[in-house]
């Protein structure tokens, strides 16, 4: 009975070390693949990539751009719902610029779902703010989504 439990024991232990060493071969095969993926098919998805952040980089310049659209409107017209939330609503969308801009350059290498996901936080985020802050809120929300698609469609 000693014996057997040994026996299986011993099996045990060789099959626990078999399997051991077959994951850490296997795991350094995937790394060495891993490792070669951008040097043998880094043509064409480099080329793509950099073409998607010029494109997207000049979107995030027409979100800029309307930004500051919305800066001057809640500067020189009286069109906020509450005239003493005009500070907080300025630094929001100085916020949202600053971010907008890390995203311009943190993304100069990423792919095109990655650009998507980020701006749309962002138009999200706008469209929020004005939701909250503006009077005519429906309709500066179509002016901007209208300016943003026509050069979102020029890119």
């Amino acid at each position: 009975m000693n014996d057997d439990i040994g026996f299986y024991l011993f099996l045990a232990i060789a099959a626990a070390m078999f399997l051991f060493f077959q994951i850490q071969k296997l795991t350094r095969k995937l790394d060495k693949e891993e490792a070669l993926k951008p040097i043998s098919g880094s043509g064409t998805a480099n080329n793509t990539n950099k073409q998607n952040s010029k494109n997207y980089q000049g979107f995030c310049d027409a979100i800029d751009n309307e930004i500051r659209l919305l800066r001057q409107d809640a500067l020189n017209n009286d069109i906020l719902k509450n005239e003493e939330n005009r500070d907080k609503f300025l630094e929001e969308l100085s916020n949202i610029s600053k971010k907008l801009t890390f995203i311009q350059t943190m993304n100069a290498n990423k792919d095109a779902q990655q650009w998507e996901a980020q701006l749309f936080e962002i138009l999200n985020r706008i469209e929020v703010l004005v939701d909250e802050n503006f009077k005519e809120a429906q309709a500066i929300n179509d002016r901007t989504r209208l300016n943003l698609e026509k050069h979102f469609e020029n890119l």
